[in-house]
């Protein structure tokens, strides 16, 4: 199911890119995605019913949610439609979402999906390789000096254009495997040599790679000395990420930090911090299943910091979201925060 898990994040990535919504019904998910589904598995007798399946299954992933009430899913922290260290053929990337053949850069003209992809090694000056969690990719062009076009642009500006950065490293002929998704954080020049030997102006970015909702997991009963400790790594994620910004919902430039929901999760001990109620039920790994809520979105310049979230139960999550109270349930939440010793 690992093909159709991949296909179907693609399309639930395309369209909250082409209507800037984070919700979707299945009906509406079908008219637009059937027939790339169909094109993508020729040999699939009931397609239709595959995607309900699917979609089960990312809720299972809590990549997604559903709304019972309005038959709608929440798109949530979807995973790349690529999974790390597999193999795939440049054909078939380019088959299913476009992007120019051939290019180290190759925005896709269908998907909201930039590919970067390279070989290892130094061959005409492209020195790509990480420097601790940070991956240096040199920009597009042979010869003389790099502009800030073109793929180039497209790198810079990918979370302004609602794209996500997929990193494949060249393997055999024909053949990549994907590294990860990554984010833009800065550029810099460096003289290296072109195609010709010559010396150039080469634009050198700086990618740092994004997390996902389900990279965050639940934690067991810790001690003073552990919360302290998941507190520092909390905290130091959101220092790791001033400076940075992002300019639309629809990117995921500013994934939820698993250190900070992390330590949410274990400060709230299991007790809902919206209702003061033990968590309704155990996940399937046995731990109290609380729901981490930012109260001032990513999106609207809210920090990915202890002190702008809360552990709620199924409930009081979405309470703030769709109650007729939520406007006055998420100030009744901030003042609490407010209170916390953190």
């Amino acid at each position: 199911m690992s093909r159709w898990r991949n296909a179907v994040r693609a399309e639930l990535l395309r369209y909250r890119a082409s209507t800037d919504q984070t919700r979707v019904t299945r009906q509406t998910l079908l008219r637009q995605s059937l027939d790339a589904l169909r094109e993508r598995f020729p040999d699939a007798t009931t397609p239709e019913q595959t995607l309900s399946r699917t979609l089960q299954e990312l809720r299972d992933r809590e990549e997604i949610s559903f709304d019972d009430d309005d038959g709608v899913y929440e798109i949530q922290g979807l995973a790349p439609p690529f999974d790390a260290g597999e193999t795939y053929t440049c054909v078939r990337i380019h088959d299913h979402y476009g992007g120019k053949r051939q290019a180290g850069i190759a925005p896709s003209a269908s998907y909201p999906f930039v590919f970067l992809f390279y070989a290892a090694g130094n061959d005409y000056g492209y020195e790509d390789g990480f420097d601790g969690d940070t991956f240096v990719y040199t920009g597009e062009g042979r010869t003389s000096d790099m502009e800030l076009t073109h793929g180039n642009k497209a790198i810079r500006d990918h979370a302004s254009d609602g794209r996500h950065l997929y990193l494949f490293e060249m393997a055999d002929a024909g053949e990549v495997s994907f590294v990860g998704e990554y984010a833009y954080a800065d550029y810099f020049r460096q003289e290296l040599p072109d195609a010709t030997g010559d010396r150039r102006s080469a634009l050198r970015f700086e990618l740092r790679p994004v997390a996902t909702d389900r990279d965050a997991q639940t934690v067991p009963d810790l001690g003073d000395e552990q919360l302290e400790r998941l507190y520092e790594e909390a905290t130091g994620s959101n220092r790791d990420n001033e400076g940075r910004e992002q300019t639309r919902t629809t990117t995921t430039t500013y994934s939820r930090s698993a250190a900070v929901r992390s330590f949410i999760r274990a400060y709230a001990d299991g007790v809902c911090e919206g209702c003061d109620e033990p968590a309704p039920f155990r996940a399937g790994d046995g731990e109290p299943y609380l729901e981490v809520h930012h109260l001032h979105r990513r999106a609207d310049g809210g920090a990915d910091d202890p002190s702008n979230v809360v552990a709620l139960c199924p409930n009081c999550h979405r309470r703030r979201h769709y109650g007729r109270d939520g406007d006055s349930f998420s100030q009744n939440l901030i003042a609490y925060v407010e209170s916390r010793p953190f």
